[in-house]
């Protein structure tokens, strides 16, 4: 167990680490500055109403992008109202705090699963350079914040044994359907997995040898 505590405190520290100049940088840039600080949903309640509940003018595009992603812009939307603002650093904390969560869910995933070389996986996922962009950018949010719902339907898909019972379906589909309202491609990945897993019939995670 403390083996364990203290592989997961590594995990989290070196990815933290890794990702530590994006924090000290701070700013907006790129797409950051248009579909995140020039937003204008982001400014108050009936923002937030057009976030969840578009208003279909055909010249408008959705949050400045053709994409109905409300969890992902209500994420924004709380963080402008916690920084009082446009707080660059903020903003960059919570995507690399969610990274940090991903690379522990996976970590957890597959070791679960029984995957040989699970720790070292996870730190691989962790520091990939592929990572670097959906972390650093703020906009990037989209595919750290839709990986996390995807590692957290993957382990209540596979929590428990026998058949998959209502509460897992239930949850794994909840779950999915966050992801869905903050990227969709992700969420794909996960139907396809459950899909291909049987629907949870095989008596649990299988063991890799």
């Amino acid at each position: 167990m403390r083996k364990e505590r203290a592989r997961g405190i590594a995990l989290l520290g070196m990815t933290a680490l890794y990702f530590l100049p994006v924090l000290a940088g701070g700013g907006f840039a790129f797409d950051d500055a248009e579909y995140v600080r020039g937003n204008p949903l982001l400014a108050d309640w009936e923002g937030l109403r057009r976030i969840w509940w578009p208003e279909r003018v055909p010249e408008e595009t959705y949050g400045l992008e053709q994409h109905y992603w409300p969890v992902l812009y209500t994420t924004y939307w709380l963080e402008h109202k916690l920084w009082q603002g446009f707080w660059g650093p903020g903003f960059h904390a919570t995507n690399v705090a969610l990274h940090c969560a991903n690379a522990w869910l996976l970590w957890r995933l597959l070791e679960k699963l029984g995957v040989p070389g699970a720790w070292a996986v996870a730190c691989v996922f962790a520091v990939h350079p592929s990572q670097m962009e959906a972390v650093a950018a703020v906009v990037g949010r989209k595919d750290v914040l839709s990986t996390l719902c995807v590692l957290a339907a993957l382990h209540v898909w596979t929590g428990g044994g026998g058949t998959a019972g209502w509460a897992r379906v239930a949850g794994t589909a909840a779950l999915g359907g966050i992801g869905v309202l903050c990227k969709t491609p992700a969420v794909l990945l996960l139907a396809t997995w459950c899909w291909r897993s049987g629907g949870g019939k095989r008596g649990g995670a299988q063991r890799w040898g």
